[in-house]
């Protein structure tokens, strides 16, 4: 007796966004640095963050404008009640909305992938993030201990050599936290959810943005509490 063919498969299923292949491991991966690195980039990045841009000009230059901004406005806050804001989750909703706007109106010719979009809000978030506790915490304790103001090039020089060091340690502690030890931090799951669900297509795109609405939202909406750092 023949056997019967498999069923096609749905429309919504045969035409997935990359990185909407196939669901992520769920488990962490085991083994040294150097094997975790690599189970990472076999299991997670190849396949998906291989095939589309990730890193351009277009996703830096909107980022640094938009951190600017969330940097102007998180300063602003902070002076005014002395609590410092995660800004992960307002940088992905506003580089989604600008550069969709943008390509409604002609000015951007292709959308942005979701590796695009998750530089532009790194870039952003970055930025917004830096007025924190570089400039609200440090500097009013500074004029509290020493009852002045500090100096212009004081003033400079801290944020200059603040922002080196910040550089440079990202990648190894990035390493270290997130590839070994495979921590979990709400803010960086919870803007995850949130370009997925943006970049979500059909039924996949009202269930995660369902999900998202009800659960990464009020995760990173609320105050972060009184910075001591700028990460």
């Amino acid at each position: 007796m023949r056997a019967r063919p498999a069923p096609a498969a749905p429309a919504h299923a045969r035409t997935r966004a990359p990185h909407e292949a196939t669901a992520l491991p769920v488990r962490g991966f085991s083994g040294t640095p150097e094997e975790i690195e690599r189970q990472w980039y076999e299991q997670v990045y190849r396949g998906r963050g291989d095939r589309m841009p990730q890193l351009t000009w277009r996703a830096v230059l909107m980022g640094s404008a938009l951190g600017g901004v969330l940097s102007l406005t998180n300063l602003y806050v902070g002076l005014k009640a002395g609590w410092g804001f995660g800004v992960a989750i307002t940088a992905c909703i506003l580089s989604y909305a600008i550069w969709s706007a943008l390509l409604r109106i002609g000015v951007a010719r292709s959308p942005m992938t979701i590796l695009e979009n998750n530089c532009m809000q790194s870039t952003a978030s970055s930025a917004g993030y830096s007025t924190g506790g570089t400039l609200i915490s440090a500097f009013a304790a500074y004029m509290l201990i020493n009852r002045t103001t500090m100096s212009l090039p004081d003033m400079l020089a801290w944020v200059f050599f603040l922002a080196v060091l910040g550089v440079t340690m990202a990648i190894p502690m990035k390493r270290q936290m997130i590839n070994v030890e495979q921590l979990r931090f709400p803010s960086g799951i919870a803007a995850a959810e949130t370009l997925a669900a943006l970049h979500a297509t059909g039924a996949r795109a009202r269930a995660r943005r369902g999900r998202s609405a009800g659960r990464a939202w009020p995760r990173s909406s609320g105050s972060s509490g009184p910075r001591a750092s700028s990460s």
